[in-house]
C-alpha cells in the first residue's frame, strides 16, 4: 500500500501497520494484514533463545542460516540489521569450543554488511515513537558485534559508532530513562526488553560510554523488578497492549529467571561469565 491515503479508510492498528511500511521501507515482499514486524521475527532470528532453549544448538543454526536465506531480497533497516546481529550472538556463544565453525563462517559475512549498515544509519530521530527502544538497540547490536565479531576476518570496527551513538543517548538519558532508570516506553514489554538491551550493553561495553551506565540501570531494575512484576511465584507479564514484538513470553521469562531470579536456564549458560562478573 503505497498510497498514505489509504490510511484513513482503515481501522487504527491496520493505519499503525501501513504508516510502519511506509516509514521504515522494510521487507516489501512481506507485505500483508497486520503489523510488519510479525513476518520479521523470523529473519531477525528473534525465536533464537526459545530455539535453543526448546532444541539443539544444530537446529537453531539450521534455522538462523534459513533465515538469512529468506531475508536475502527482503530491504532490511537498522533495526531489523541489529536484532539479527544481537540473536546471533546467542547462537556464537553456544558454538564456543569448535562446534558449529563451517556454519559460523557461513553467516559472518551477512553480519559484517550488517555491521557496515549499521555504522550509516543510526536509528536517531527526535520527536518519534521509535527513538527509545531502536536507537538503544542500535547500541547494543553496536557493542556485541564489536566484542564478538569484529576481529574476525573481514570484520568491521564499529568503536566509532559505538561512541558517537553512546554520547547520545547519554546525553538523552534523562528524556529516555527518567529518574527510575527504566527505559520510557510507556509499556511493561518494553520496559523488560530495555532492562535486557542494558544488561547485554553491561555485559560487553565496560569501558564504552554506557558501560557504567548500563551496568547501574540494569542491577537496579533486577533489585525492583521481583517486587514490581512478581506475586505468589508467577511473572505477572500483560498478554495485551503495546507489546514489543522482539520476543515473546517465554523469552521474557527466560531472560527474567535468569537475570533477576539467577535460575539456570540457557540465558544464564549463554551469558554465565559475565553474569559472574556483575556479582551473580
Amino acid at each position: 500500500m503505497s498510497n498514505p491515503l489509504a490510511l484513513l479508510d482503515v481501522p487504527w492498528v491496520a493505519a499503525r501497520a501501513v504508516a510502519k511500511r511506509l516509514l521504515r521501507g522494510e521487507a516489501p515482499e512481506l507485505d500483508g494484514p497486520g503489523d510488519p514486524e510479525l513476518p520479521l521475527f523470523e529473519l531477525r532470528a528473534n525465536w533464537a533463545l526459545r530455539a535453543l532453549a526448546e532444541g539443539t544448538i544444530e537446529e537453531a543454526t539450521r534455522r538462523f542460516l534459513r533465515a538469512l536465506e529468506r531475508a536475502a531480497s527482503a530491504r532490511l533497516g537498522a533495526y531489523s540489521r541489529s536484532q539479527r546481529i544481537a540473536n546471533f550472538v546467542y547462537i556464537a556463544r553456544r558454538l564456543e569450543g569448535g562446534r558449529g565453525s563451517a556454519e559460523r563462517e557461513l553467516v559472518l559475512p551477512t553480519l559484517h554488511a550488517d555491521a557496515a549498515y549499521l555504522r550509516t544509519h543510526a536509528e536517531f530521530r527526535l520527536n518519534t515513537p521509535w527513538f527509545n527502544n531502536h536507537l538503544l538497540n542500535n547500541y547494543r547490536a553496536a557493542v556485541l558485534y564489536q566484542a564478538h565479531f569484529a576481529a574476525t576476518p573481514g570484520g568491521v570496527d564499529l568503536r566509532e559508532f559505538i561512541d558517537r551513538v553512546g554520547r547520545i543517548i547519554d546525553r538523552h538519558a534523562a528524556t529516555l530513562f527518567g529518574t527510575g532508570r527504566s527505559l520510557l516506553e510507556g509499556s511493561v514489554s518494553y520496559e523488560m526488553l530495555g532492562a535486557k538491551h542494558l544488561a547485554e550493553i553491561a555485559f560487553c561495553d565496560r569501558s564504552g560510554p554506557l558501560g557504567p551506565f548500563a551496568r547501574a540501570c540494569a542491577l537496579d531494575y533486577r533489585a525492583r523488578a521481583a517486587a514490581l512484576y512478581r506475586k505468589d511465584g508467577t511473572w505477572l507479564i500483560p498478554e495485551i497492549g503495546d507489546l514489543s514484538p522482539d520476543w515473546d513470553r517465554p523469552t521474557i521469562l527466560l531472560f527474567l529467571d535468569a537475570f533477576v531470579l539467577e535460575r539456570r536456564n540457557v540465558y544464564w549458560e549463554i551469558w554465565q561469565r559475565e553474569l559472574a562478573a556483575l556479582g551473580f
